[in-house]
């Protein structure tokens, strides 16, 4: 940018670059270093940080035309007095610098917001399918399965699956243990014999929306959720190489992958995906209570 600048500047009158052209220099290194700072401080993606490499490139070929036009009347690298018709060059920059600033920081916001807004609306989707899962198990008499994918295996996404037990073969964490073996829950025709399970409801994101941690939540859960484990490392505290599965029995209880007594721990991640800052955890009972916990 600031070597075209120079190549202009030689064009309109050949003498070194001083005075003005020096401090226009400035105003545009100052300008490109501050878009770095912010692309690193807001944390932007690559489509977001260029915009403002875009904003940056179109300050340099406007100051170029500019300067193109005005040769005539750039002497040894400064800029005559006389005031055109418009608006000067320092205004211009001016003004483009402040909307570089303004865009950069909106789409670190609006970036913030969106991934806030889909971690939400993924927590309040489970929990939700939790409680239609434990009520409809007990109405319909017939298990429901609750499958939390945390790998991203074959289907490459990450998520969970709400399965209803048509085969009426799934009643202990053995069960849902030997369910799990090749099942795509994606693909409930994956289940192995003698298992047979019907899709109902899913949530699926290209990311994943889990917080992998030996101490999810970080403090005491409250009763009767306290002894429940909170190493979510394996994608929820009844995952396994970022795979489990719970079950809620027409009986009324839950049972879990794991084939723990205590209940299980699904932990969503935080703002931005920046994990227990400002998570979500949704604990499940044995004796299929669930609750929501935000930080």
């Amino acid at each position: 940018m600031l070597r075209r600048l120079r190549q202009v500047n030689a064009k309109a009158g050949g003498a070194p670059p001083t005075g003005a052209f020096i401090f226009l220099q400035k105003v545009l290194s100052e300008l490109q270093s501050l878009a770095t700072a912010f692309s690193a401080a807001l944390g932007l993606t690559g489509n977001e940080s260029g915009w403002l490499v875009m904003a940056c490139r179109l300050l340099s070929r406007l100051l170029a035309t500019w300067c193109r036009l005005q040769g005539g009347q750039m002497q040894a690298g400064l800029l005559r007095p006389r005031r055109l018709g418009g608006f000067t060059l320092i205004e211009v920059m001016t003004a483009l610098a402040i909307v570089v600033v303004l865009v950069g920081m909106t789409l670190g916001a609006l970036s913030q917001l969106r991934s806030q807004a889909s971690r939400r609306a993924f927590t309040t989707d489970l929990a939700a399918d939790l409680a239609l899962a434990r009520n409809r198990a007990i109405a319909r008499q017939r298990t429901q399965v609750i499958v939390i994918d945390a790998a991203a295996g074959t289907n490459t996404l990450f998520g969970y699956f709400h399965l209803e037990d048509t085969g009426n073969c799934i009643f202990s964490s053995a069960d849902l243990t030997a369910l799990l073996v090749g099942l795509d829950p994606s693909t409930p025709s994956t289940a192995p014999s003698p298992y047979t399970v019907q899709a109902l409801e899913s949530s699926t994101q290209s990311s994943s929306p889990f917080y992998l941690s030996t101490t999810a939540w970080g403090g005491t859960l409250p009763f009767p959720f306290s002894a429940v484990p909170q190493n979510t490392s394996g994608g929820c505290s009844f995952c396994t190489n970022g795979v489990g599965a719970l079950a809620f029995l027409p009986n009324g209880k839950a049972v879990f992958s794991d084939g723990n007594a205590s209940g299980g721990l699904i932990a969503v991640q935080g703002r931005g995906g920046t994990g227990a800052s400002s998570m979500s955890a949704l604990l499940i009972s044995t004796t299929s209570l669930v609750q929501t916990l935000v930080r």
